[in-house]
């Protein structure tokens, strides 16, 4: 199965853009043409869902609990949190090279992306 992401609302732009320009066989779909604008984040959630996508927020404050009480009563191909403060470059690097390892397991990526972020200076990669 391949990867695919949903844009949340609240997502900058320039992260979609800068992944599809990157790598435009990447399957990400923005809010808009989702239609997610005043969505609540259950229905979100609900609409990634159905369509086996993967969402992308930037919102840490009210989304983890949604999440969290959506996959209670179904299922998700999973949320990525992203700080408003990420560097783009970085996130983009990592969003394709997961989606290049993808199915392979969690802790390779996760061992490959902080290899990654050490080249550039960066003890981890969050934001």
């Amino acid at each position: 199965m391949k990867l695919r992401f949903q844009a949340d609302a609240d997502l900058n732009e320039d992260i979609v853009k800068g992944v599809l320009r990157r790598e435009p066989g990447i399957d990400f779909r923005t809010a808009a043409s989702a239609g997610l604008r005043g969505l609540s984040d259950l229905e979100v959630l609900a609409l990634a869902a159905e369509e086996a996508r993967i969402l992308v927020s930037h919102d840490r404050k009210t989304m983890p609990q949604a999440f969290g009480k959506f996959i209670q009563s179904g299922t998700s191909p999973g949320l990525f949190l992203i700080s408003q403060k990420t560097d783009l470059c970085g996130f983009w690097h990592n969003l394709i090279l997961l989606v290049d390892f993808y199915p392979i397991s969690t802790e390779t990526v996760a061992i490959r992306a902080r290899c990654n972020w050490q080249e550039r200076g960066k003890t981890s990669p969050r934001g």
